[in-house]
């Protein structure tokens, strides 16, 4: 049911995905109390590890192009990136975690009408069913779309796409389905494909949305905090201002633009109200960062919750 409510809202963020209906430190006022301090894990380690990927892939397989919508407002949500595209008629987009490409397929319609000498996107999703999907989508075309199934934090994905190709990274709703120790890895990979003064442009869901307390009110299985799992075992984290500035600082890039987009719908027959808030980042790489970090620190912790676990299970036989 959670995903319902955001597919039903992703349609609102073509008008008002730059809307501040009301300041983020109202909400956060009023409803973090709602938040338990209580940041204990429910899932294990070792569980959480296994279940994300495998999860995200049923999700595909189950819901293939029919549940997330066209994101029609990335023409006007990169339209400064576009615009020098246009100009040069040479651009390179890199979308991470591009899903069934909700993302990608918008900007190519948008670049239709313009004849530019260089049109390249690099989609990368770690779901076969997904790059499957949007293989299948009437816009998708070899010639533009180069596909990989991989995993956005891996140095695999740097080695397919290249160093220093692209103009344009997008992290859109899919930042948020990492664990926070693969986030940085993220911005790694994004640092590597990226030329000096590219632009990373992130979209995602902000700290104390609407989905956030629903989830905590509810119960639902928190992993660490601010992090949460589905009912059905996808992960969702929730993004503060602070946060992603400090991935991106640490991670090569000038931090141009972070904010908190509120939205507030109303609902009439309920005489309800839903408040939503999304967190926007536009980052500019200054400088190209060592490849041989990307990915190391989370296959450490995923070894050693491993020999962690094998042990356990060896001392019980004992």
């Amino acid at each position: 049911m959670e995903k319902i409510e955001e597919q039903k809202i992703d349609g609102q963020e073509e008008i008002d995905f730059y809307c501040h209906d009301f300041d983020w430190e109202e909400i956060a006022e009023n409803v973090k109390h709602q938040i338990s301090s209580d940041l204990t894990p429910t899932i294990s380690y070792y569980d959480r590890c296994d279940t994300g990927n495998r999860a995200w892939e049923t999700f595909f397989n189950q819901s293939q192009n029919r549940f997330f919508k066209d994101r029609h407002y990335m023409p006007k949500l990169l339209d400064q990136e576009l615009s020098v595209g246009i100009a040069r008629s040479h651009l390179v987009i890199v979308d991470l975690g591009c899903g069934v490409g909700n993302t990608i397929f918008p900007i190519i319609k948008h670049l239709s009408k313009y004849q530019l000498n260089k049109f390249i996107v690099h989609a990368v999703d770690f779901s076969p069913a997904a790059i499957q999907c949007l293989q299948e989508h009437p816009l998708y075309s070899p010639t533009i779309c180069r596909t990989y199934v991989d995993d956005m934090t891996s140095q695999s994905t740097i080695s397919k796409i290249g160093m220093n190709v692209a103009d344009v990274a997008v992290m859109i709703f899919s930042l948020s389905a990492l664990a926070r120790n693969q986030m940085a890895s993220a911005f790694l990979v994004a640092n590597s494909v990226l030329k000096v003064g590219g632009h990373l442009v992130v979209r995602d869901y902000g700290l104390y949305d609407l989905a956030q307390l629903r989830y905590a009110r509810h119960g639902n299985k928190r992993i660490e905090e601010n992090s949460y799992l589905r009912g059905d075992y996808t992960r969702v984290c929730f993004l503060e201002l602070e946060e992603l500035k400090n991935l991106a600082r640490s991670n090569g890039f000038r931090v141009v633009e972070v904010d908190y987009h509120t939205v507030r719908l109303h609902n009439r027959k309920m005489k309800t109200k839903m408040d939503r808030v999304w967190i926007h980042g536009r980052f500019e790489k200054i400088k190209t960062l060592s490849e041989k970090k990307v990915n190391y620190f989370p296959t450490i912790l995923t070894i050693t919750a491993l020999a962690a676990f094998f042990l356990g299970f060896w001392l019980k036989r004992k």
